[in-house]
């Protein structure tokens, strides 16, 4: 095991390679979301 500052570095890695679609209240799936409410990773995220 490394020290605490590389660990954190490879789980940013591997957080930023993951591809998470982005929903709308509705279902159906977003490209590029303006002002509104999401679905991110099943959770609700305001976009203001």
């Amino acid at each position: 095991m490394g020290s605490p500052k590389q660990y954190k570095a490879i789980a940013a890695t591997k957080a930023s390679t993951r591809h998470t679609d982005i929903y709308n209240l509705q279902g159906q799936i977003v490209n590029t979301p303006s002002k509104g409410v999401y679905v991110v990773e099943g959770k609700k995220v305001v976009v203001k």
